[in-house]
C-alpha cells in the first residue's frame, strides 16, 4: 500500500510532520470534493496518452489519494473483527453494505465486509466485498439476496501462492447446497478462455431468483492480468446479460475487495464513460470509488491495466470496423 499514497506524503518532512501534512491534504480532498483530482482524456487522444506518457500516467495515479477518508467504526466492533479478512479492507460506515436481521434472527449481525460502490451515473451499482471467509459464507448469500443483486465476479482464485484467498461459498460438485436460509442450485456451469460462468437457482422465503456467478481465474493478486482481452470478455457478457440491470448491483469481489475488485470496477465504469460522452477521466472516479471503499484499486500496474484495457476496447472496435 505504501505505493498508493506517495502523492500525500513529503519524504523530506520528519515522521510526525509528515503525518501532520499527509492528514491536511486528506482534509483539503474531502472538504473540497473529488472534483481537484482529474485528468479528461478523449478517446481520440487516448492512444498517444497510454503509449507516450508512461511516466505522466505515473505521476497522475500518485496525486490520488489513498488512505482511508471515512470512518470505520462498525467494523472494528469486537464481535466484527473477525469477519474482516485483512485489517486494512475494513468496510467504511457510510457506504456499507448492511444486512437485514429479521425478528426471529436478532442473534445474527448486520455486518459484512463490503460497500456499496457507485457506477457511472448509476448510484450503488456494485458492491465490492472481501472474499469470503469460513465463518462468513452464510453472511455473503444474505448479502447477495439482501442487495437484490444478480450478478456476482469472483476474481481470485480459491488458494494463491499457497494462501487460501477466498472460501468455496458455491455449491460443491455442481449441486445444491444450504447457506444458512439461503438454498443455491447450480443450474449450469460454463467455461471460456480464462473465466467461467456458473447460473443458480438462489431461493429464500419460498421466493428463487436466478443468479450469475463469472469466475475469472487469471489475476494474479495485486497486479494485473498479461492482457485485457479475457477480462473485457467477461464484462461484454456481464453487461449482454438480461440480468444486467441499473437496479441490480453487481458484487464484486477479490480476496480483500480492494485491489482487483477496485481495478475491475474502475474498467467497467469508464468504458461506460466512454461510450456515453466520449472521454475518460481515471483520477476523479478512483478517487471518488476510494471514498467509497477503502484503498481500492492496488498499485499503478492495475492503474495502468485500466488505460490499457480502455485503449484495446478502441483497437477491437477499429479491427471490427475495417
Amino acid at each position: 500500500m505504501d505505493e498508493c499514497i506517495q502523492g500525500l506524503q513529503d519524504h523530506h518532512l520528519p515522521r510526525v510532520e509528515q503525518e501532520e501534512e499527509t492528514n491536511r491534504k486528506l482534509g483539503q480532498f474531502v472538504r473540497h470534493g473529488i472534483h481537484s483530482v482529474t485528468n479528461e482524456v478523449h478517446k481520440q487522444h487516448l492512444r498517444a496518452y497510454v503509449e507516450q506518457n508512461a511516466d505522466s500516467i505515473k505521476a497522475e495515479y500518485v496525486t490520488i489519494p489513498a488512505q482511508p477518508y471515512y470512518k470505520r467504526t462498525v467494523a472494528t466492533l469486537p464481535e466484527n473483527i473477525a469477519k474482516n479478512r485483512y485489517h486494512y479492507s475494513d468496510a467504511y460506515d457510510h457506504s456499507r453494505v448492511i444486512l437485514k436481521v429479521c425478528i426471529d434472527e436478532l442473534d445474527e449481525s448486520d455486518y459484512i465486509c463490503a460497500n456499496y460502490v457507485d457506477g457511472y451515473e448509476a448510484p450503488r451499482r456494485f458492491v465490492a466485498a472481501q472474499s469470503p471467509l469460513s465463518t462468513t459464507i452464510n453472511d455473503y448469500w444474505r448479502m447477495v439476496w439482501d442487495s437484490n443483486a444478480t450478478q456476482i465476479v469472483c476474481l481470485t482464485k480459491v488458494v494463491e501462492d499457497g494462501f487460501i484467498k477466498c472460501a468455496p461459498y458455491w455449491p460443491k460438485n455442481g449441486g445444491s447446497e444450504m447457506f444458512g436460509k439461503v438454498y443455491v442450485s447450480t443450474i449450469s456451469d460454463e467455461m471460456f478462455t480464462d473465466f467461467g460462468l456458473r447460473r443458480y437457482a438462489v431461493e429464500r422465503n419460498d421466493e428463487t431468483r436466478e443468479i450469475e456467478h463469472y469466475y475469472f481465474i487469471a489475476w494474479p493478486d495485486r497486479n494485473a492480468p498479461n492482457s485485457p482481452k479475457s477480462i473485457l470478455e467477461l464484462i461484454e457478457k456481464l453487461r449482454q446479460s438480461p440480468k444486467n440491470k441499473a437496479t441490480n448491483p453487481i458484487v464484486v469481489q477479490c480476496s480483500a475487495g480492494v485491489g482487483r475488485t477496485g481495478c475491475f470496477i474502475l474498467i467497467y465504469n469508464m468504458l461506460e464513460m466512454m461510450a456515453k460522452v466520449g472521454y475518460v477521466d481515471l483520477p476523479k472516479y478512483c478517487a471518488k470509488m476510494r471514498c467509497e471503499r477503502a484503498y481500492a484499486l492496488d498499485g499503478i500496474n492495475q492503474y495502468m491495466f485500466v488505460y490499457k484495457s480502455l485503449l484495446e476496447t478502441l483497437n477491437k472496435a477499429e479491427r471490427m470496423n475495417n
